[in-house]
C-alpha cells in the first residue's frame, strides 16, 4: 500500500529498530503523496536537510532498502548494526 500513513509509519518503525532513541518528524506542508521527514536524536538533527520521497517509491522498497536509505540520508549516523 503506497499511502502516506502506511509509508510514514513504516519509516518510523524502521528508524526505531535502527536507533531506538531517535524521533522522526514529518513535514505536514508537503502533499500527502510525499514522505518528507527529519530524524532527530535529542536536539540533534541527523538528516541532511529534509529528505523527501514519493510514498509510492517508499512502498516499493524492501525493508533492507529502506534501512539503506536511512543510513544515506543521515550520513551513516543511523545504520544497521553489523
Amino acid at each position: 500500500m503506497d499511502n502516506y500513513e502506511v509509508q510514514s509509519g513504516r519509516l518510523v518503525q524502521t528508524v526505531k529498530k535502527l536507533c531506538p532513541s531517535c524521533v522522526v518528524t514529518f513535514d505536514s506542508s508537503r502533499a500527502p503523496n510525499w514522505v518528507s521527514f527529519q530524524i532527530k536524536n535529542g536536539s540533534t538533527t541527523l538528516t541532511k536537510g529534509s529528505p523527501e520521497f514519493p510514498a509510492s517509491d517508499v512502498a516499493e522498497w524492501s525493508d533492507e532498502r529502506l534501512s539503506q536509505m536511512i543510513e544515506v540520508v543521515t550520513g551513516g549516523l543511523v545504520r544497521k548494526s553489523a
